[in-house]
């Protein structure tokens, strides 16, 4: 099923514009430079004109058989708009033309079977002082370098929930609600 962005009158809350997307969109769009951000379920990341809902340009990835039902929402930092994606993919892309910046496996899926290798990025990734906090499903949580997409470090570790951060700490609700 096709989803649908729409954009309203701050004022009065008419309808300025609307656009159909691919698929369905779970996570929040974001807004930044005239443009509005948006992930859906079949492996897009996709800018929209924020004036118009005009197409800028479409990232797309290959989306495994068996993924959780969600999507990471984008986060703008530096010119870029970083997203998770399922496979356990992290992607920086420019923010103005959608050209890949970087590209990072966090976790590899592994298993027998569909279940057992679902690594899928579904929860925000965190950006505070140039990097970049991620967590996957069945998979790892990992401090990457925003600039460059380097792992500064990695850890084991299975949520779905995401992390939170602060000034000395990550913290990460794992899949059984231990924090």
């Amino acid at each position: 099923e096709n989803g649908e962005v729409s954009a309203l009158e701050a004022s009065d809350g008419t309808i300025r514009w609307e656009t159909r997307l691919s698929s369905e969109i779970l996570a929040p769009p974001r807004v930044a430079q005239g443009m509005v951000l948006v992930r859906t379920v079949d492996g897009k990341l996709t800018a929209l004109n924020a004036s118009d809902g005009d197409l800028r340009w479409t990232y797309d990835r290959t989306v495994p058989v068996l993924t959780l039902r969600g999507t990471s929402p984008p986060v703008i930092t530096d010119d870029m708009v970083i997203s998770g994606f399922d496979g356990g993919r992290l992607v920086a892309v420019d923010l103005q033309d959608g050209q890949t910046v970087w590209e990072r496996r966090v976790a590899i899926p592994s298993g027998r079977t569909e279940l057992e290798r679902l690594v899928d990025i579904d929860a925000e990734p965190q950006v505070r002082d140039g990097t970049v906090y991620v967590a996957t499903f069945q998979g790892r949580v990992a401090a990457i370098d925003a600039a460059n997409g380097e792992v500064i470090w990695r850890r084991d570790m299975s949520s779905h929930a995401g992390v939170g951060i602060d000034e000395d700490r990550v913290y990460v609700t794992d899949e059984r609600s231990h924090v």
